[in-house]
């Protein structure tokens, strides 16, 4: 892995936590107007948004994680001019390309997919420990 890969992951993770901090003070104000609304437990409301919340981002983790970006050479040739009726999805030449170069090249997709599983853990977190004070302060 070279310093470019390194430098684009640790930026990556750098803003999941950013704006895992970001959301949860979004949250924290969502859950409160719903406990004002339910006349409910204010602390509850505020880690149940942060739980549902981040099952919800993990949703789209799913579809991120299992796409590669295109290695330019498999691009130009998959976009050429379509040989004998081939469309662009079709084109055999392009799936010989495809296949030397998914083992090696792993894109930018797969760790933006990286980047919302640490979002949507930390989140978790982040309700975990309100629920545990919860619990401690109920006794």
């Amino acid at each position: 892995m070279n310093k470019d890969n390194k430098k684009y992951i640790l930026y990556g993770i750098k803003q999941s936590v950013k704006f895992s901090f970001i959301a949860a003070a979004i949250l924290t104000a969502v859950g409160f107007i719903v406990a004002l609304i339910k006349s409910s437990s204010k602390l509850e409301s505020i880690y149940m948004s942060y739980y549902y919340f981040g099952g919800f981002s993990l949703i789209f983790a799913i579809p991120l994680l299992n796409k590669r970006d295109e290695d330019p050479k498999v691009r130009k040739t998959r976009h050429s001019n379509f040989l004998y009726g081939f469309g662009a999805f079709q084109n055999p030449y392009a799936d010989e390309e495809m296949t030397k170069s998914f083992e090696e090249f792993r894109g930018e997709g797969f760790w933006n997919g990286i980047d919302v599983v640490i979002f949507a853990l930390l989140l978790f977190l982040y309700g975990f420990i309100l629920e545990s004070i919860t619990i401690y302060i109920r006794g």
